[in-house]
């Protein structure tokens, strides 16, 4: 995994400061922070981890860590020891359709195996629910892959939790956005920040578009 020193050690390059003689490590940590928030705004999955979750019991509707932002994926049953590999969970399935061909799946006989999963990120994106509703008294454990807010760095030594190498360009441009932006309206490097902003989406909107955006999605086992 990256730490912060990977990231801007290309930006101090980039903006001929390797001393870092006009931008100091603070400056630069409360670049890629800021960096890191953005991030995980425009693409959630770029902080993705795969985790288990002891449910809720006699209940269909879940929540989420308050680490984690949002749901990428419910995997698979992992057991009353959160160790033991069960029967994959199905879905997402949008609430309505269940609505619809069973008004009262919410009230069905709890069970050890859960058999499939709903969920609407627009709406709630920290609660999903399960079906059929998870044991009343034994534990009932899945596995599922969320997004995670990411932590602030303290140092720039430190690692990055859970991001994909991929995004590390990304980081880059909004650091060097927020390095430049400092400046005047009338310095070139106000004109430099707004490339710089504009590159980060540029390159976000380039993945975006190679692949299939963050929702709930069936996964291969």
């Amino acid at each position: 995994m990256a730490t912060g020193t990977d990231v801007i050690a290309l930006c101090t390059t980039m903006v001929q400061d390797k001393a870092k003689e006009t931008y100091v490590d603070a400056d630069w940590l409360a670049a890629l922070n800021d960096a890191l928030r953005a991030l995980s705004i425009v693409r959630p999955d770029a902080f993705s981890k795969t985790g288990t979750l002891l449910l809720a019991k006699n209940e269909t509707k879940q929540s989420l860590p308050v680490s984690d932002s949002r749901l990428i994926a419910v995997v698979r049953n992992m057991g009353a020891d959160g160790l033991t590999k069960g029967r994959a969970i199905s879905g997402p399935v949008p609430t309505e359709e269940k609505d619809t061909f069973d008004p009262y799946w919410h009230s069905a006989l709890p069970s050890t195996e859960i058999e499939e999963y709903s969920y609407n990120a627009e709406a709630n994106p920290k609660t999903f629910w399960v079906s059929p509703p998870a044991h009343a008294t034994t534990d009932v454990h899945v596995e599922l892959i969320t997004a995670t807010i990411p932590v602030a760095l303290a140092v720039l030594t430190e690692t990055i939790l859970y991001i994909n190498d991929t995004f590390l360009p990304a980081l880059r441009e909004w650091c060097l956005y927020i390095i430049y932006a400092q400046d005047s309206e009338r310095t070139p490097n106000f004109v430099r920040a707004n490339r710089h902003f504009t590159a980060f989406f540029n390159l976000l909107g380039v993945k975006i578009q190679n692949e299939m955006r963050i929702a709930p999605q069936k996964v291969d086992k």
